[in-house]
């Protein structure tokens, strides 16, 4: 790749682009980016560089996209840059397939970073190993350059990447590691748990971590917090379900409403978010604590009742069926049904009828699923065996072996729902 893919001129902003990923060179374009965004931290104003004339704003992309044509072509496509942008960054589109270009100043970048400070305990050396062209990887980046402190590569965050990591020298400021749920849950079942404990924070997000998950890593001694966030919030802004910083939370018609300093300008092309963003997401506000459960567009609506799939998702699990995924499939009688697929096999998996039973005596029968399939019925493994990482993950379709997910390490309802539909079309007599 040349110098000039990665920093095309473009006349009307200066807009640069910079391929991030997870390899060593992508890490640190990205973390350069991220220094000179955080330099501003102690400037007199951060709008302005010490030499009074402001820096022209950074899209930091997959490498794989700057192959397919000119980012930031792309993005002036999408129609008017924010003036206050500093960072351009793409959702994961884990809904769509297709993500949305955020418009973000280095003022909401700040105060997400002085959020998580102030949050966790002080500033720290935080272990990279998210994609660095999302904003979790990204943000681990930037904390450690805005705190004037050393980001560990900690490579795709496997088991023996994280006790590299935890091993780094760095006594002077505490320690943090930002994963998802799969790498949490591959570090857990590993010799290096032991040497996680060293984190003084371990953030998991990205995807909802199970009670028994969060159960089982505390039990082995590491300090997790759950988060919640996203591009539009700059990351997290909510952990362990109390908002950061000056985040404010509110549940409108059952959407979750985030709004603070933290907020993102909006997204390119789009209306200014004016500092809230209307969220994708349901929850509920239960004494100021949040509980997110699930995206609206996952919701299954079957005979007239609306199911979460996240709720049946925690029932599933509390009864011994492992991690597992509920999807909504067409139907002629309900309009769609609930379809369960869960990672828990052979002796270990308990039986559709007590399956069944734990889900109707915590929500009643009306989120029981109509069917029960196992990952190995769609031709995938289980996805706390699954050997494609949240970084890289595996190809969507039967018989790729590893669970499908999205970029930012999401089992991905799309594909898992389409593999269901062919399963049940092998099961159909006039198939």
């Amino acid at each position: 790749m040349s110098e000039s893919d990665l920093n095309p001129s473009h006349s009307s902003a200066g807009l640069r682009a910079v391929a991030g990923g997870t390899s060593p060179a992508s890490r640190e374009r990205t973390l350069d980016v991220a220094r000179r965004l955080a330099s501003f931290r102690r400037s007199p104003s951060r709008k302005l560089d010490p030499s009074g004339q402001p820096h022209p704003p950074t899209m930091l992309t997959d490498e794989s996209l700057v192959h397919g044509g000119n980012p930031v072509d792309a993005a002036f496509a999408c129609g008017p840059i924010p003036p206050e942008t500093a960072l351009i960054l793409r959702t994961s589109g884990s809904t769509t397939g297709v993500g949305s270009l955020v418009a973000i100043s280095r003022d909401a970048l700040l105060a997400s970073a002085e959020a998580t400070e102030e949050a966790l305990g002080g500033p720290g050396h935080w272990a990279t190993c998210l994609p660095t062209n999302h904003i979790a990887g990204f943000q681990t980046q930037f904390r450690s350059a805005a705190a004037g402190l050393t980001s560990i590569d900690a490579g795709a965050g496997r088991p023996e990447d994280l006790a590299r990591a935890a091993d780094f020298d760095g006594k002077s400021a505490p320690l943090y590691a930002s994963l998802v749920p799969t790498q949490l849950r591959r570090l857990l079942a590993s010799s290096a748990a032991r040497a996680a404990r060293r984190f003084d924070a371990v953030l998991v997000g990205g995807a909802a971590a199970g009670a028994r998950l969060l159960e089982a890593a505390r039990a082995a001694g590491l300090k997790v917090v759950t988060t919640y966030g996203m591009t539009e919030t700059c990351g997290g802004c909510v952990y362990d379900g109390r908002p950061i910083g000056d985040t404010r939370v509110a549940v409108e018609d059952g959407r979750i409403v985030l709004s603070g300093s933290a907020v993102a300008l909006g997204y390119v092309g789009g209306p200014d978010f004016a500092g809230t963003f209307r969220t994708s997401d349901v929850g509920r506000l239960e004494a100021g604590r949040l509980t997110v459960l699930g995206r609206a567009d996952d919701a299954i609506t079957t005979g007239g009742m609306t199911i979460m799939p996240a709720v049946v998702e925690e029932a599933l699990a509390r009864s011994g069926a492992g991690e597992s995924v509920v999807v909504g499939i067409d139907d002629d009688e309900w309009g769609e049904i609930a379809v369960a697929v869960v990672g828990a096999t052979g002796l270990s998996r308990p039986t559709a009828s007590k399956m069944r039973k734990a889900i109707a005596e915590e929500h009643g029968k009306a989120y029981v699923p109509r069917l029960f399939l196992s990952f190995s019925d769609l031709g995938l493994s289980d996805p706390g065996h699954s050997e494609s990482g949240p970084s890289d993950p595996e190809p969507s379709g039967a018989g790729s072996g590893g669970v499908p997910l999205t970029t930012s390490g999401k089992p991905d309802r799309r594909a898992i729902r389409e593999l269901v539909r062919r399963a049940l079309d092998r099961r159909s007599p006039s198939s």
